[in-house]
């Protein structure tokens, strides 16, 4: 049970105040809205794994395969890149949540570069990629929040998918601007609280995020903080990229809502009973089924629409498979293994991964099959 202490808000410290309480959260997970400042953040109430067991889970417990950095790089370079940001001119670099160093490879895959990095990560199964990179990389084991700066002096830092696993949003910015030089820049990354709020089955408030970012509030966060925005992508994408500057005269923007807690919370609810209808659709045919994406929403198939699995079934996934041999006691394949079935016209492929439907259809009629359910 949720004890009765006054919360307090990581940024501002007003009060927070109780607005959801999150499907299936592992952690005890509550989230909680600033009355001040509007943050959206969540406070565990429950022992803790800190580096549970990658989940593709539909519900609050899912957990990192930690990937979406590696599968985010290139959109990241391209965007820097599209503003005249060039990577390999910075000589003193701090990635912040470096994971398997796909930033850092790349960087120093580039023979002109006299870029420095101090790479800080969790997860000690990625030390020895750093240990063993490159004489210029330092590498520190420990959250960025505990690491102690003396005298160092970054041009840019680089933070993808990080500050929303922060505990103390302004002790974290204070010591980030303190230590970035002043022509540096600081990059960021998170994921965007209003993508699919109104139209998935995912809860979207899960176990390892500890803040939730929303576009005027990411704004109001970082003018907070000195920074001023140099650019910002547009505020209907998956995630919020914002490039900024410290600076001693920044105009301070506000922090409105955008997020409707109460539209979210009846779309869940409709969503899940919808693919629960979907479900029920899978379990009535008789042949033989494939499941095409191996994600939440399989995840949700099973979970959720309480769908049987049979021996027969089969389950694919282009990446997914690379990091969980078997999801639900099946083995989960790759898409190439489909072309010893193409004899079974009257298969039924459930295309699973919602957002590369048209792909996956596409993928599907170039290996002879055409009987595939589109689930929403």
């Amino acid at each position: 049970m949720m004890d009765s202490a006054k919360r307090i808000c990581t940024f501002c410290e007003s009060d927070l105040v109780h607005v959801h309480s999150p499907i299936g959260s592992n952690r005890g997970m509550e989230v909680y809205r600033c009355s001040n400042c509007n943050l959206l953040q969540s406070i565990g109430f429950k022992n803790y794994i800190s580096r549970p067991k990658g989940s593709m889970s539909c519900n609050a417990d899912r957990a990192s395969i930690k990937y979406t950095k590696t599968l985010v790089h290139g959109d990241q370079m391209d965007w820097l890149e599209s503003f005249g940001i060039d990577v390999f001119s910075f000589r003193n670099i701090l990635d912040i949540g470096a994971n398997r160093g796909t930033f850092c490879k790349h960087v120093l895959s580039n023979s002109e570069s006299l870029a420095r990095f101090h790479a800080v990560e969790t997860d000690p199964d990625f030390e020895e990629i750093f240990l063993g990179l490159d004489d210029r990389v330092c590498f520190d084991l420990k959250r960025v929040e505990n690491l102690e700066f003396q005298n160092d002096f970054y041009d840019f830092i680089y933070c993808i998918h990080t500050l929303e696993h922060v505990f103390d949003l302004k002790a974290l910015l204070e010591k980030l601007r303190n230590t970035l030089t002043d022509d540096g820049y600081f990059y960021i990354s998170v994921p965007n609280i209003l993508n699919g709020a109104y139209d998935g089955f995912s809860e979207i408030f899960i176990d390892p995020h500890t803040i939730h970012f929303e576009y005027d509030n990411l704004k109001h966060v970082l003018t907070k903080s000195g920074f001023e925005i140099v650019h910002i992508s547009e505020d209907d994408q998956p995630e919020i990229k914002v490039l900024v500057r410290r600076s001693e005269n920044v105009v301070i923007l506000d922090a409105s809502i955008s997020l409707d807690l109460g539209k979210y919370k009846v779309n869940l609810v409709q969503s899940r009973e919808k693919l629960a209808r979907s479900a029920q659709v899978i379990a009535a045919f008789e042949g033989y089924r494939i499941f095409w994406g191996a994600g939440r929403t399989f995840d949700a198939l099973v979970r959720i629409g309480n769908l049987v699995l049979r021996d027969g079934d089969i389950v694919i996934d282009k990446s997914i498979g690379n990091h969980f041999e078997t999801l639900f006691e099946k083995k989960v394949g790759h898409p190439r293994d489909l072309v010893e079935f193409r004899f079974k016209k009257d298969s039924l492929i459930i295309i699973c991964a919602i957002e590369y439907y048209d792909d996956i259809v596409k993928e599907c009629v170039d290996l002879g099959f055409y009987n595939y359910l589109k689930l929403f």
